[in-house]
């Protein structure tokens, strides 16, 4: 892993491996998503990766991208979280 994590990086695209990492332990530790803290886990993966200008931004198609930020935004308000 240490070793393909070090060619993603030299290639620029390192955050794609990290995002699955992410997403996959995600889906493991809230396989129903109903558990109190997937939605805020959820809400750091897409600050993460899927937001436009995100620290780790994957990249990907706007018809991808706009409705998770769709959905993120709307989670935000509902939990009275700033955008």
């Amino acid at each position: 892993r240490a070793q393909f994590l070090e060619f993603l990086s030299e290639s620029h695209c390192a955050e794609v491996l990290l995002a699955w990492e992410a997403m996959e332990t995600y889906r493991l530790r809230f396989p129903d998503r109903t558990y109190q803290g997937a939605a805020s886990q959820a809400l750091q993966i897409i600050d993460r990766f899927v937001r436009v200008d995100a620290p780790e931004e994957v990249n990907s198609e706007d018809k991808i991208r706009q409705p998770i930020l769709s959905a993120y935004a709307e989670e935000r308000l509902r939990a009275g979280m700033c955008l």
